[in-house]
């Protein structure tokens, strides 16, 4: 559903939104570009048995240690890698890397993350919380198809669609067609009549006889003049 660029507006207007949503189009693991893994590098062929060390010179090779002893703190099982979801709980995003993406990004509160989602800017896909990629693309395109108003709802393109029902419509077009076509001090016959009428409607019978039954335009008895009433 698309959400009023108003409230899309009002969300990113807030300092602090703003921020969060940021963090979380930085850490939308899916919205990166992941390039593949490269191809694995060749593998060398075994040594011939010949060339196998005797066990004399064995005795020089050093004997294999953990590797996270020799490598300084900070490696290993230290902080900033998490073996589990990715992400503290609640966050809604996995990173499926087992990097902890909530420590690198302001993902912001609970409370924070559903004014966002409130807002357009989050969505939910399958139960995890995601980026509205197309948010922006679908505000502006409802705000493109502007819904016509007054009279403009009878008309397409120009040209009336039919008379309206109701009766303050169908006044209000009436009383629209005729300052539009006619002149105060016009008197015009039939035909000159008919012409005008035909710049807006293919059914020039009917919409002249409405102009004169609803009294917006006068005729003398034989029919063979017309005029504004007003």
């Amino acid at each position: 559903m698309t959400v009023p660029w108003q409230q899309l507006v009002a969300a990113l207007g807030n300092d602090r939104l703003r921020r969060v949503y940021g963090g979380w189009v930085l850490a939308d693991v899916d919205a990166l570009d992941v390039p593949d893994a490269p191809d694995a590098p060749d593998v060398p062929d075994a040594p011939d048995a010949a060339d196998a060390p005797d066990a004399a010179d064995a005795a020089d090779v050093p004997v294999a240690t953990d590797a996270s002893a020799d490598l300084g703190p900070g490696v290993g099982s230290g902080p900033g890698l998490d073996s589990g979801s990715g992400l503290d709980s609640g966050s809604g995003l996995d990173s499926g890397s087992g990097f902890d993406l909530g420590t690198v990004f302001d993902l912001g509160t609970v409370a924070e993350r559903t004014k966002l989602a409130r807002a357009g800017l989050l969505t939910e896909v399958d139960g995890r919380l995601r980026v509205a990629r197309d948010v922006f693309n679908d505000v502006l395109a409802a705000a493109g198809k502007s819904r016509p108003t007054g009279v403009d709802r009878f008309f397409a393109q120009g040209m009336l669609t039919g008379i309206p029902r109701n009766a303050a419509d169908r006044d209000e077009v009436l009383a629209h067609l005729v300052i539009r076509l006619f002149g105060t001090e016009d008197v015009l016959s039939e035909p000159e009549v008919n012409r005008l009428l035909s710049t807006v409607t293919a059914d020039v019978p009917t919409l002249r006889r409405a102009l004169v039954d609803f009294a917006f335009l006068r005729r003398d008895r034989d029919g063979s003049l017309y005029w504004r009433t007003a």
